[in-house]
């Protein structure tokens, strides 16, 4: 098989969560050669309107999709699939429409509740949304990605509407320019990661993110600098684990099921990963769906598959079989 590995350009002194795709695309180009596939690696061009001149697919390629932003962004990373899907190209990973949907999260907050799926209640900058404060709510990007201009100080408690609206408005340039606002839940946090496997969602071992280190009341927060920084304390703090108890049995099963729930609610194919935090009352709550995340050997997708017991050259041929198969299924 011949595989084109795209992803989004690098510069020389691009920051932590950017440079990250150089690393996947390396632990890509290493699977494939295992599994006897010929590749090359292409960056996906800075400017769309050059891309369908930029990017040679080649007959019978499959495109193996790293691209996580465009110029800086991920508020157009979709079209990168919409184009290959317009070429006919099989492509890994989610569709146009899938990135698009969950990649803007007030659109993937519009998804979960279409289809009864458990979302915290939230507020954007127009003052559109379902929110009732008094609360504590944590303010994110509306579009950005890798914990973009997240810390714990986008932990926000607050009295009224009003005054929720202009904590977003102080933190809206850190965060792309456009943010929005969300219940903050204080409960453990699982990461559930998924597999397409013969047209089918494999749920993978889950992983429970563990705050140690902080206290009981701190605000807790899976942020850039706990997810980049290695020498910082949030780093160090901020641990997974892949070890459950017996008695969280029917818990995990639950949110298995709550993360095939959302797969299906998307129209997901390839991979993905659902992030869930448990309130006081044991409510599961999707604090993100995550169209193909990250496939460092240091992240939490591989982690997963790791312990469940594939290999990620097994893993990177089921993405290319389901591929090639939604190709198929397009073109019938």
């Amino acid at each position: 098989m011949n595989v084109l590995i795209v992803h989004n350009p690098v510069a020389d002194l691009a920051c932590l969560d950017d440079a990250d795709v150089l690393v996947q695309t390396r632990a890509v180009g290493d699977a494939l050669r295992v599994l006897g596939h010929e590749y090359r690696i292409r960056p996906w061009p800075e400017d769309m309107k050059h891309a369908r001149g930029g990017i040679r697919v080649k007959a019978g390629d499959v495109v193996f999709n790293l691209v996580e932003s465009i110029q800086g962004s991920g508020r157009t990373v979709h079209l990168v699939p919409s184009l290959l899907e317009e070429l006919g190209a099989a492509c890994t990973g989610g569709s146009s429409r899938a990135l698009l949907h969950s990649t803007n999260k007030l659109l993937a907050k519009e998804v979960l509740a279409q289809h009864g799926l458990p979302t915290p209640a939230w507020l954007d900058r127009q003052d559109r949304g379902n929110a009732r404060p008094p609360g504590r709510f944590i303010v994110k990007s509306v579009w950005e990605h890798g914990s973009f201009g997240l810390d714990v100080d986008n932990v926000v408690l607050v009295s009224s509407r009003v005054r929720l609206l202009a904590e977003m408005k102080i933190l809206q340039e850190r965060l792309g320019g456009e943010c929005f606002a969300e219940e903050y839940v204080f409960g453990r946090e699982f990461n559930l990661a998924l597999v397409e496997q013969d047209g089918r969602p494999l749920v993978l071992a889950p992983a429970e993110i563990l705050f140690t280190g902080h206290p009981q009341d701190e605000r807790r927060v899976v942020g850039f600098r706990a997810k980049w920084l290695e020498q910082s304390r949030e780093y160090r703090d901020t641990k997974r684990s892949l070890e459950f108890p017996e008695a969280d049995g029917p818990l995990l099963r639950r949110l298995a099921m709550i993360a095939v729930q959302c797969w299906d609610a998307f129209a997901l194919s390839g991979y993905a990963r659902v992030d869930l935090r448990i309130d006081a009352k044991d409510r599961p709550w999707i604090i993100d769906v995550n169209v193909n995340p990250c496939l460092s050997p240091d992240a939490g997708f591989q982690a997963s598959c790791a312990a469940s017991g594939l290999s990620f050259a097994e893993v990177v041929d089921l993405l290319l079989q389901a591929a090639v198969s939604k190709k198929v299924c397009r073109s019938s």
